[in-house]
């Protein structure tokens, strides 16, 4: 059987990720030259 804990936490890991990734992003799009280096590797 999978473990509920399991799926709780992944799903939150899951989310963390989302907003982490979206902060992100948030970042770039406000300072264009934050992670300027990183563009050739998308």
């Amino acid at each position: 059987s999978v473990d509920i804990g399991l799926l709780k936490a992944v799903k939150k890991n899951k989310l963390m990720f989302i907003g982490v990734y979206s902060h992100y992003f948030s970042l770039r799009k406000a300072h264009p030259e934050f992670g300027r280096q990183e563009d050739g590797e998308w």
